[in-house]
């Protein structure tokens, strides 16, 4: 399996709240969900805790580009 994030949005809450960035998620180049960025934190807290040292070093920010 292949996943990418290869794209961003922003799409305005619900009941006209703020605005927020979504990151589109593919799998094997097909789109599967887009999640929020806390939604991303949560993944990478749990890969943190089942896989520790042997993970890679993931960088991700808060930031969209």
């Amino acid at each position: 399996m292949y996943f990418s994030i290869p794209e961003t949005e922003s799409r305005s809450g619900e009941g006209g709240g703020s605005a927020n960035v979504v990151y589109n998620i593919h799998v094997n180049g097909v789109l599967h969900c887009w999640v929020r960025n806390t939604q991303l934190l949560g993944l990478l807290e749990q890969l943190r805790k089942e896989y520790g040292a042997s993970l890679p070093i993931i960088k991700f920010s808060l930031i969209a580009a």
